[in-house]
């Protein structure tokens, strides 16, 4: 085994890179210095764990939740999230992508419960969702070209964590909240605000033998992070289309990719 490379995952496409080990460390130290990132000399795991587990089971005291949403998202003996990077080999310099596996850690399968329960009771997908490729060709399959027309394609840089998570998590509850009939879910929306405050927001993980507080965005890598980005894209799309006086023709996006057509004036 050599123990100066590090082998992980392409971010994009079904491939392995081999990167020199130090290299490696060093694009990760760079990422971990920015400001959505802070080292901590005190591990706030054990204090976490309990907090969250408290105000779970005063849930289920309630009867807000029952048994067995409890037991499903209570946690024991957990441990740290972990950072690892994957290696963007379509990209100049081949910059790394900070990934968080939150595999293990206390709030793992809360995020999850969440993630479902949001995923149930949002309203219908943004007019600008695609799935994949495919549904992109039929998309855009029979628009008319035109040469007073400009294509513009782009996309948002680091988005998960770039979100300011905390205007996700209320872009959420309104989405839930404001409603003429509110979501069959069994919280208020004070008790949803703080049980997805516990999923994402500071979250502690490790990288080597440091422990880090990702203090604002959406950790790649925790299961609730795909929809409250999702979400928070959606909120601005429905801004600009509602505000905006140069509507684009098209406007088509994939996660944090967006294809458009504008009128050139």
């Amino acid at each position: 085994m050599n123990h100066n490379t590090v082998i992980c995952r392409a971010d994009k496409g079904n491939s392995i890179v081999v990167l020199d080990k130090k290299d490696y460390i060093t694009k990760m130290e760079v990422i971990l210095q920015l400001k959505q990132f802070k080292f901590t000399k005190q591990p706030p795991l054990i204090s976490r764990e309990k907090s969250m587990n408290m105000y779970i089971l005063k849930l289920l005291n309630d009867n807000v939740i029952d048994k067995e949403t409890y037991y499903r998202i209570h946690s024991s003996c957990s441990s740290y999230a972990t950072m690892y990077g994957q290696s963007k080999i379509h990209k100049l310099n081949y910059p790394l992508r900070p990934i968080i596996s939150s595999i293990g850690s206390y709030n793992h399968d809360l995020s999850k419960y969440l993630y479902e329960l949001i995923k149930n009771n949002r309203p219908s997908k943004s007019f600008s969702y695609i799935r994949d490729s495919f549904e992109f060709v039929k998309k855009i399959t029979g628009i008319q070209n035109s040469a007073d027309q400009i294509m513009i394609s782009f996309d948002v840089d680091s988005l998960y964590t770039n979100v300011p998570v905390h205007e996700a998590i209320e872009i959420t509850l309104d989405m839930l909240f404001k409603r003429p009939t509110p979501p069959p879910i069994p919280f208020t929306r004070s008790q949803l605000k703080r049980l997805l405050k516990i999923a994402v927001c500071d979250i502690p993980f490790r990288f080597l033998d440091k422990i880090y507080i990702q203090v604002d965005g959406v950790a790649t890598g925790s299961p609730s992070e795909p929809i409250l980005a999702d979400l928070f894209m959606y909120n601005i799309e429905y801004k600009l289309n509602k505000f905006s006086t140069n509507k684009p023709l098209v406007w088509i996006r994939y996660v944090d990719d967006i294809f458009c057509i504008f009128k050139k004036q």
